[in-house]
């Protein structure tokens, strides 16, 4: 959330004419940045609970009935 409220102000100074483009384009990088390592650490959350079941002898995520 912080990366995104940083991109939303760093683009409405851009918007404004107060802030130059590259610092927009460093702020929405870091964004796409925020939203891959929350991405990857969702992946790494699943495949743990996914290994945890199996070790268990469980149905990962539920029953699919």
């Amino acid at each position: 959330r912080t990366a995104e409220e940083a991109y939303r102000l760093t683009r409405l100074g851009y918007e404004g004419g107060k802030l130059d483009l590259v610092e927009l384009l460093n702020a929405q990088r870091a964004l796409a940045e925020a939203r891959a390592q929350t991405i990857n650490a969702a992946v790494e959350r699943l495949s743990a609970q996914a290994g945890l079941a199996r070790l268990a002898g469980a149905t990962p995520f539920g029953d699919p009935r």
